[in-house]
Parts: structure tokens; C-alpha cells; sequence
């Protein structure tokens, strides 16, 4: 083909045709695409199925290896979310069981109990059904979960650490700084905004547990103990609350950093720690401060405290009804710590 016969063939104004009329098309196709993706997942959308499981308040999520907790001989409530059937007619029910004879209900909640002993699994299998308008009987979806049993008991305890950086410690050689995460299952008088969870580190050998304060930068007298509010995420039975707590609350999580406790002064690496979390009356806290610490000297934006030796046992007395957590032995193992708020000496 001669150069004459291309440009009569393929003038640039036919050129520019062919490339607006592949655009059209290549335009139009991607829009039936998108139309019919957008129908299919919106089809997907509405057909029934479960959405989600709980048990006590905590989710369960399918294919994963956490175990969430019930307590033996204690009924729990189990439900879940759904998609409803569309059809005309249709009813749905669930059937849900756990140690026992399986519960049918016609909406998706029902108290289960478990009475295996405490450390064995249990499992749990939740069903969702549909009956169409001649009779027929459909099982949509059946949801199945391994649980953990555990005592039937209240209790306070520290579950988790995170560093500054909020990475999860996994093990129990940590840096000075840490963020200790309680867990609870307790009844309690009142609501939960009236209490308060506090922090003390004792050095092992050592009788006297440090209370953890926090120290401004630009006023080291204007040091406040480290608090942690209680805040409700389960249902452990009819009256036995399952309570979360890490220091500042939900307010300071999803602002800042949470307040870090100190794990000794800046010469104790290589030493063992016992962590504490102990719950008190929130009119209490200043009193209980009192109790534990006087403010010796500060330098610049440093504090030094002198702990006032008050053991355990009396810092037990004053908490509520006693509620101290289980220690938790660490090792300090950060060598040269980058900053230091404040530092104690025992009487």
C-alpha cells in the first residue's frame, strides 16, 4: 500500500473517528460492567444469610482461633444478626445450641448454658432457616464456634501490654514504658463511671508498691495518678458484667498515646517487676494517693517521689471490696531509657 492510497483510506479525520467511536464503545461496555457487577453484589446483598454471631456481647468471628470465654453453669445470651428472607411468605426461625438440647426460636436469641469444667472447649452452632409459603423448610446457613470455659467467678486482671508504640508485648521482658490493658467480670454498686482502676509496680523482694502517677512536663506538682475508667463490653450472665480498663479511657485512645506506667527508675534493667491493677471508688483515688506517695523535690520537668512503705495488704484495704488483680511478673530489660518523668525512693 503506497502512501497516497493509506491517507485516502485512512484520512486523519477518519482516524480520529475510528479512536471516538472504540472510546464509545470501550465506555459503554464498562458501564453494562459496572451495572451488572453493582446488581449482583446488591442481589448478594439481600440474600439471606447471617451476619454475625455474639456471644455475651462478644463477637464471634468464623475461621478464627480465638476462643471467646463463658463461664461454666453461668446462662450467657447468644444471638446473631441476619439478612431476612425476601420472599413472599417467608419465615424465618434459628435454632441455637450449646451443651444441651438445641433452642428454636423464631428470632435469633436464646441463654445457652455450658457445665463443662473450666480449661475444656465447648462448642456452639447456631442455624438460620427459611420456611417459603408451600411448606417447604430451607437451612440457609449454619455458623458453628469453639468457646473456652472457664470458672464461674468475678475477677480483675491485667490481660495485656503494649508498648509506647502500642505493639502488643508477647512476652514478659519489657521496656520502662508500658500500657497495661484489665479485663473484669464484676458486680458492682452503682455505676460503673463511680470506680476507677489504678496501677502500682513493686520491685520483687520489695514490700512497698509504687503507685503510678502522671507527671506534666510544665508542672511536675501538678502530678495526678494514672487512671483507667471502667467501660461495659460483655455480658458474662444476668449480673455478672464484663468490664474493660487501660489508663485515660476511650477519650485518650482515640486521641493520644495512653499514659504509659513506669516500670522502675532509669538504673533497673535486668530487675523483676510485679504489675498491679487494683479498682477503687473514684472519690477515693485522692486518698488512696495521699496514702502511697509524697512529692520530695522536682528538677526541671522531673519528679521525685518518696513512697510512703504502705504495703500491699493496706493499699488492699482500700480498694473496693478488696479487688486487687493477680501480679504479674516482668523483666525490665530496656537498657538506657530515652526520657524519665519521674523517679521514687522508698522509706
Amino acid at each position: 500500500m503506497n502512501l497516497f492510497l493509506f491517507r485516502y483510506l485512512f484520512p486523519r479525520h477518519r482516524i480520529g473517528f475510528v479512536l471516538a467511536l472504540v472510546l464509545v464503545v470501550g465506555a459503554a461496555g464498562a458501564y453494562v460492567y459496572s451495572t451488572w457487577r453493582n446488581r449482583s453484589v446488591m442481589a448478594d446483598f439481600y440474600k439471606p444469610k447471617i451476619l454475625s454471631v455474639r456471644v455475651g456481647g462478644v463477637m464471634v468471628y468464623p475461621r478464627s482461633n480465638a476462643r471467646p470465654e463463658v463461664m461454666a453453669g453461668l446462662p450467657v445470651e447468644v444471638t446473631c444478626d441476619a439478612v431476612a428472607p425476601g420472599g413472599k411468605g417467608d419465615e424465618s426461625y434459628y435454632v441455637l445450641q450449646g451443651e444441651g438440647a438445641p433452642v428454636t426460636a423464631p428470632g435469633c436469641a436464646a441463654k445457652l448454658v455450658w457445665n463443662a469444667h473450666a480449661g475444656e472447649p465447648a462448642r456452639l452452632s447456631v442455624e438460620y432457616h427459611v420456611k417459603d409459603a408451600a411448606g417447604g423448610d430451607r437451612l440457609v446457613e449454619r455458623r458453628e464456634a469453639v468457646l473456652q470455659v472457664v470458672p464461674q467467678r468475678e475477677f480483675l486482671r491485667i490481660h495485656a501490654l503494649e508498648d509506647d508504640a502500642q505493639h502488643r508485648l508477647e512476652t514478659l521482658t519489657v521496656p520502662r514504658a508500658v500500657v497495661p490493658y484489665v479485663d473484669a467480670a464484676l458486680r458492682l454498686e452503682g455505676k460503673a463511671d463511680d470506680y476507677a482502676v489504678l496501677f502500682f509496680v513493686r520491685k520483687v523482694g520489695s514490700l512497698a508498691p509504687v503507685l503510678q502517677v502522671n507527671v506534666p512536663p510544665d508542672n511536675p506538682r501538678g502530678f495526678k495518678p494514672i487512671t483507667a475508667p471502667l467501660r461495659r463490653f460483655r455480658a458474662w450472665g444476668d449480673e455478672l458484667i464484663g468490664y474493660a480498663a487501660w489508663p485515660g479511657g476511650l477519650e485518650v485512645r482515640k486521641s493520644q498515646q495512653p499514659p504509659s506506667i513506669q516500670v522502675g527508675n532509669l538504673d533497673d534493667t535486668r530487675q523483676a517487676f510485679e504489675l498491679i491493677a487494683g479498682l477503687f471508688r473514684a472519690v477515693d483515688v485522692p486518698r488512696v494517693a495521699e496514702a502511697c506517695l509524697s512529692l520530695k523535690e522536682t528538677a526541671g520537668d522531673r519528679a521525685v517521689f518518696q513512697v510512703k512503705g504502705v504495703e500491699l495488704e493496706t493499699v488492699r484495704q482500700l480498694a473496693y471490696k478488696g479487688w486487687l488483680s493477680e501480679p504479674i511478673q516482668v523483666v525490665r530489660a530496656e537498657v538506657a531509657p530515652q526520657a524519665s518523668t519521674f523517679e521514687w525512693h522508698v522509706e
